[in-house]
């Protein structure tokens, strides 16, 4: 840790050894604190494009009392918009086509203020307290709109758990992605500042490094045919491909249903819906190209590459469609600081996709060709699997600690059960403990009194590896709604 008088005093808690609370609750989260604590969202991951997931923001209504916590705040959309000294000329409003601005800024978004509003209060809400407003715009449309809507409206905050570069709103910007090179190493800024250096994007670990694992993670434990212990990074690649297309499916329907295509409430939403899906895709693509990629850096074997070249295409396609509606719609210079990364528009990033796609062509021209091994690769590298599984438990407390009792789950020939575990304390690391499962009534007591005794609830998971993969209970649920862990509080 660095001197103390030369860490700014108001970063004094979360810089050197502290580091680990930046942007998150730490260590916080005490039984014993003496002070409360307010989660706050701040507008980092989407800024621009209309929002409106009930199920995620359910999830953050249920889930923001965490550990006892006061609940959460939201900052609005437009928070950044002109920051730093940025402001345009009649900038507030990001289209290019008067007819489309409303008559304030903040307007367009009213409806991902009630979905947000209502369910962050009550996470049990009815449907019907923020969905009868675009019941009242769209009619019988409106109920496909608003599942179009919702499922694109998972891809950016899901992205930005999965591949987290960077913990500062101020660099990372997924909804106008600052493209991150699969070849070369990142620059310093906007990325590489906050990741392990040389760092491109296979390496970049997600925000829950222990459940999730990166590109070159995957391709380790591929190439040394080690178990997939954490969440692949294609299964992540998959279920971005299923919101974009669950969100296409429904906006088709809606935008039949819908006579009025010159109505300017639709528009706005087609566009942004439109955008997001090709962002789901975009980001879909690149996860495999990536996976491909960092397999084909340690075997060097051409059809990997080529893999990995052949996904990439597919995701600049996607880049180049949301440029495209982009350009019609959005003005040329969206400011949100005054950084080259915070700032401009969609097609204003597509030539540094291109030339990384040149730079990956190059180095395969190079390349003799290898035929790829069918057996391990495309095993892992196509699978399908959601890495999800069910268990029933129950905790009891005793003298020497927890007992956790399972009562049913489906036992797999040559599997092994898990138990993952730690204090909700991020300067602590899991623990990993094997469960005996030869008993007919599983008992195992494993979480031991002095963790207990420490004054912070425990987090737990369990993981049951089959075949050289892990799956997990509960796991991350498919509405992104739940937390990936139990919770046990010794209140």
């Amino acid at each position: 840790m660095p001197p103390k008088h030369l860490v700014d005093k108001k970063w004094i808690f979360s810089e050197g050894q502290r580091k680990f609370l930046r942007y998150s609750y730490g260590d916080l989260l005490n039984n014993k604190r003496k002070f409360d604590i307010l989660f706050r969202i701040w507008p980092g991951t989407q800024r621009i494009l209309i929002w409106g997931d009930p199920d995620l923001a359910r999830g953050y209504g249920k889930h923001s009392t965490f550990c006892n916590s006061l609940g959460i705040e939201l900052c609005e959309p437009l928070s950044f918009k002109g920051r730093m000294g940025t402001g345009i000329k009649n900038g507030r409003y990001n289209y290019s086509q008067n007819q489309l601005r409303t008559k304030y800024d903040w307007q367009k978004y009213i409806y991902t203020y009630k979905v947000w509003g209502r369910c962050v209060y009550n996470y049990e809400t009815i449907n019907e307290s923020y969905s009868r407003y675009y019941k009242k715009l769209f009619g019988n449309a409106s109920e496909y709109l608003v599942n179009s809507l919702s499922f694109a409206s998972k891809i950016l905050p899901f992205f930005t758990l999965i591949h987290g570069v960077s913990a500062s709103n101020n660099s990372y910007w997924p909804e106008m992605y600052e493209n991150m090179s699969i070849v070369r190493k990142a620059p310093n800024l906007p990325y590489s500042y906050d990741l392990h250096k040389p760092s491109r994007f296979g390496m970049s670990t997600s925000q829950d490094p222990n459940l999730i694992m990166s590109p070159i993670e995957l391709a380790y434990c591929i190439y040394n045919k080690k178990t997939i212990n954490r969440y692949s990074p294609i299964t992540m690649s998959n279920w971005l491909m299923l919101y974009s297309k669950k969100s296409e499916f429904y906006l088709n329907i809606g935008k039949k249903k819908f006579k009025n295509k010159n109505d300017f409430e639709f528009k706005r939403l087609i566009i942004d819906i439109n955008i997001l899906i090709g962002l789901g895709k975009f980001f879909s693509y690149k996860i495999k190209s990536a996976c491909y990629w960092e397999l084909f850096l340690k075997e060097n074997k051409y059809n990997l590459g080529f893999h990995a070249l052949k996904f990439y295409k597919k995701s600049y396609k996607e880049w180049s469609i949301i440029s495209e509606i982009s350009k019609k719609f959005y003005l040329p210079d969206l400011t949100y600081g005054p950084q080259s990364w915070l700032r401009g528009r969609w097609d204003d990033r597509l030539p540094a996709i291109k030339e990384d796609i040149d730079t990956m062509s190059k180095i395969l021209d190079k390349i003799k060709f290898k035929k790829i091994n069918q057996d391990i690769s495309d095993k892992y590298l196509k699978w399908k699997n959601n890495q999800r599984f069910k268990i029933t438990h129950k905790v009891n407390k005793k003298i020497n600690g927890l007992l956790i009792i399972i009562s049913k789950y489906k036992k797999q020939k040559n599997s092994k059960l898990y138990i993952n575990f730690r204090q909700v304390n991020q300067s602590k690391t899991w623990v990993r403990k094997i469960i005996n499962t030869e008993k007919k009534k599983i008992i195992s007591s494993i979480i031991s009194n002095k963790l207990i005794k420490d004054d912070y609830p425990i987090q737990y998971y369990f993981e049951l590896v089959v075949k050289n993969y892990s799956s997990f209970c509960p796991g991350i649920n498919r509405t992104l709604s739940n937390q990936p862990y139990y919770i046990y509080d010794n209140l």
